[in-house]
Parts: structure tokens; sequence; C-alpha cells
């Protein structure tokens, strides 16, 4: 800065970060600290960006313009309180000023959908400021790089932006001065979403299948319900000939019944291409999912014949056996009578511990439940069993 009788001349480069300003009197707070008191003020020019070492002439203000268009306040009134303020400006040698907390930066253009974009292609280009530093962060700035000698911000690796998976790439420009000031500048670069040329496939709601349920031929899959006469169809894929499509009305069908198995396989899968007139050509993914039907669990036992009261029932008689036996199942007898009998832990077969003679006066039924406990400890279920006398 530059003072003469009735004149402060503010070079270029000097950076204004505060200020306080009366009717007739500032105070200006540069960057590197130093305090400047101009009393009077209002009978003072201020020359912006000159340079008079160097001839260079700048911008002549008065008090009123310098309050107004570089410390971006209005001018007080006599008698009224001061106004505070931090411009944050830094002076330009045509007489302008920047305001320190912007970061310029060319427009960015959105980029189409399904296009690739490809390295080194330019985002957009940032104004440098000598001292200054910047920095790439946020989200996506991975994928750019930023040119610290001409400010320009590239792709760094080609990609192909897709609107439906992500409509934007976001990243943020950070500069940091040598005092350790510091601004931030978000910028986004918007995905277009281009309809494709060509036809269209859309589809009616694709239901899960049960499993062990058979589906007969005939059953209706799925529908195209924007179905065109004019445009060829075609089912193509791993499950493609397990299905047809009606060229008349756009079902797509059973050809023969099957029996879906979840354990097996959890879906069935085709693709629909459709190709207009033109040869334009899109594709549609089906995936018919396999819905899991965990089985209801029983335990089934033989058929139990009635033993002829007194009549003796020797040890080891087999009263009835477990049908659906399972090894890796824990089998146990409970109830009134479970201590007559025991159950065979290899075979299933439910016997009796000690003979005994049934007598119908005084008791016409022996009773036991089975119960069933799989490896985690979990009750998968019970069944009674009745002994008739």
């Amino acid at each position: 800065m530059i003072r003469w009788s009735n004149k402060i001349q503010l070079t270029q480069g000097v950076e204004i970060v505060k200020s306080v300003v009366v009717a007739n009197e500032t105070q200006l707070t540069l960057s590197n600290g130093a305090i400047i008191n101009v009393r009077g003020a209002d009978t003072f020019t201020f020359n912006i960006g000159g340079d008079a070492i160097n001839g260079v002439e700048g911008e002549d203000k008065d008090f009123q313009s310098f309050a107004e268009e570089v410390l971006g306040t209005p001018l007080p009134a006599e008698g009224e309180p001061p106004v505070e303020v931090e411009p944050e400006v830094v002076i330009n040698e045509d007489g302008t000023v920047t305001k320190i907390s912007d970061i310029k930066f060319t427009e960015v253009i959105p980029e189409p959908e399904n296009m690739e974009v490809p390295a080194g292609t330019v985002i957009t280009t940032i104004t440098l400021e000598d001292g200054v530093t910047y920095t790439l962060e946020g989200d996506d700035a991975d994928m750019y790089e930023l040119n610290s000698e001409t400010g320009e911000i590239t792709v760094k690796e080609a990609y192909t932006p897709d609107f439906e998976t992500q409509d934007a790439y976001n990243f943020t420009i950070k500069a940091v001065d040598a005092d350790g000031n510091e601004i931030t500048q978000d910028i986004s670069i918007p995905v277009e979403d281009i309809e494709p040329e060509g036809p269209m496939i859309e589809i009616s709601e694709v239901i899960p299948e049960p499993e062990n349920m058979e589906v007969p031929a005939g059953t209706v899959i799925a529908t195209i319900t924007n179905f065109d006469r004019a445009v060829t169809y075609t089912l193509e894929g791993d499950d493609a000939d397990m299905y047809e499509l009606n060229s008349e009305t756009g079902e797509i069908t059973v050809k023969e019944a099957y029996t879906p198995d979840f354990e097996t396989q959890d879906a069935y899968n085709f693709t629909i291409k459709a190709v207009d007139a033109d040869g334009n050509e899109v594709t549609q993914e089906i995936s018919i999912p396999v819905e899991d039907i965990e089985p209801e669990f029983t335990i089934e036992m033989t058929e139990i014949v009635p033993t002829p009261e007194n009549t003796e029932i020797p040890a080891g008689t087999v009263i009835t056996s477990i049908v659906n036996f399972d090894p890796n199942i824990t089998y146990t007898l409970e109830g009134d009578d479970a201590s007559l009998y025991e159950i065979d832990s290899e075979t299933g077969e439910i016997k009796v511990v000690e003979a005994y003679t049934p007598d119908y006066e005084t008791k016409d039924a022996y009773n036991i439940v089975v119960k069933a406990v799989d490896a985690d400890g979990n009750e998968l279920g019970s069944q009674n069993v009745t002994v008739p006398s």
C-alpha cells in the first residue's frame, strides 16, 4: 500500500481481511496483520490496483465507492454506529477485487449417461491464485486430478456414467493460503439421463414360485405390458428354453410343467430381447425366484395293534416305530407311561422295557409322547401315542 497526500494506493495483491467503517473513517486489517487507520477518509481518494513505481494507473474511488465496491458495505451516515465487516478481498491490477473466499471455476457441463468419459477429459478449470495450495477432497475426488500449473481438473481413468446408478459426481476443491487460511468450493458434475432410442420393455410383476409345487404348462410367468406387435421379441439365456413368448399378447408362459426345488435352483433366469424395425435393440433381465418353503415337521408312527387283556407283553416287544426316523434327531419318550417303554436310537422302534400284563378294567390304554429335538436343542415337534389294552 502506498500513501500520499489525500490518496491511498492499494496495489495488486493486497488482501483486506477485515474493516471497520464509520461516516468519515475506516480501519483496514490486511492479511499480513498490518492495521491501517484512515481518519478523514471522506477527503481521500482510494486508488485500487495502481502501482506508481511500476507505472500502473489503477482505478480511483471516493470513500463511499470504496466502502461499497471494495469493502462490501454501505457507508454509515454521520452519527450512526461503526460497521464491522470481513470483506476478505484481494486487489487486482485492473482495479477490481476478488473475494478470497471465492474459488473461480469454469462451467461444469453435464455428462450424458452411457457415454464413456475418456481419461484426461477437462471437467472444469479453476483460476489459480499465487501462494495458494489447491487439493481435491470428497466422495468422488479420487476420480479426478488437479493440474497445479493450469488449474485444469481432469479425469484420471475413463468411466461411463449411468444415471440410474449415480446421478452426479461430487467433490470439493480446498484452497489454503500461506497463512493457513482455508476455503472450499463444492463441485457437482451432473449425469444427464438419456432416454434410450428404440423399444422399451416393461414387465408385469414376477411372482415367486413356491418350491415343491408343480408349475403347470401354460402358466403365465410375466407379461410385457407395453407389448408392440411391430417389435420382435425373443427369449434368451440360461432358462429361456423353459418358457415361450406369445407373439400376439406378450405373455410369457411355461412350456412344460416343472416342480421348483429351492435347494437345487433358487431362481430361473432369462433375458427378453426386443428389436424394432430399425434394428434398435434393448434387453430386459427376468428372474423368477423360487420360494424356500420349510416343510412342516411331523413324526409318523406305524399302526399300533391292541393287545388282549390278561396277555403278557414280553420285554423287547415292539409297540410301534417312527416311520420317518432320522438318526440326526434326538427322540425321547415322555408322559404318564413313558417309563414302560424305550426308544431304539438306531432304528426308531419303541419297545417294552419290562414285561407287563394289561388289564382293561384297571387301565384301558397306555399313553406316551414322542418328542423330537434337533442338534441345536430346538424342539421340532411331538406326537401322542396311545397303546390300547
